[in-house]
């Protein structure tokens, strides 16, 4: 699977909305998908609570996607807005005026306790280090006992104060920043997320970079009475 830049993802979305896909679509998919993990994470648990924060732009617009799908799904549902919710626009907007059954709250406010926290703070648009009240937001989901889970990236990956997830969910294709050593203990298990981008328009895209999944591999089949003598040696 490819492993792409932050300047190739945009010009995956641009190209992908110019064909047609609009972007609040696009944003409805990557939503749902974090709910569908979020949901998976809350399976072993009797207390199906999940706190997501959401920052003002599209990392945000996500979060407030995926607390639509968890709430329809009787998950105990709570935003937090890092902002005010006269301050969205755009897609974010959209998506939270069709917001049912979810309690809101603008931070900094009180956080009511969660098996499952969502990081939707800042996406890969952050330039410079993490600034309040974000870097607060940051701290407060790193002291939470909740199992993290990130969207598209952790936020503030790279800076020093950084969203430490259990889960991460990338969208569309894996950014390279998400498969350096330096970011390792900050990702937790990467899951991509397929948001339904022509495979044209992937094809045509050009890394040197690539994450190896169990779907690349070919597995042979082997016989029951197969020896492991007749698959080849290795010396070490």
């Amino acid at each position: 699977m490819k492993a792409v830049t932050t300047a190739q993802m945009r010009e995956l979305d641009r190209r992908t909305i110019a064909a047609g896909t609009p972007s609040a679509e696009l944003m409805d998919r990557a939503g749902q998908a974090v709910a569908r993990t979020v949901q998976r994470l809350l399976a072993p648990h009797a207390n199906h609570s999940v706190l997501l924060f959401a920052g003002k732009g599209n990392n945000g617009g996500d979060a407030i996607v995926a607390a639509r799908y968890l709430a329809n799904a009787g998950c105990t549902t709570t935003l937090i807005l890092l902002g005010r919710r006269t301050e969205l626009t755009g897609d974010p907007l959209f998506h939270f005026q069709k917001l049912i059954g979810v309690e809101v709250r603008e931070w900094p406010c009180p956080l009511p306790t969660a098996t499952v926290v969502v990081d939707g703070l800042l996406g890969t648009g952050l330039s410079g280090d993490v600034r309040e009240p974000y870097r607060t937001a940051i701290q407060a989901i790193n002291d939470s006992p909740a199992l993290v889970v990130a969207i598209d990236i952790p936020s503030g990956l790279g800076t020093s104060s950084c969203v430490r997830a259990d889960v991460t969910v990338t969208m569309g294709l894996p950014k390279i920043d998400l498969l350096q050593p330096s970011a390792v203990d900050y990702v937790g298990r990467l899951e991509v997320a397929d948001l339904g981008f022509p495979a044209a328009f992937i094809a045509a895209l050009t890394t040197n970079v690539e994450l190896i999944t169990p779907a690349d591999l070919v597995w042979p089949q082997r016989r029951r009475s197969a020896h492991k003598g007749h698959f080849g040696h290795l010396l070490i």
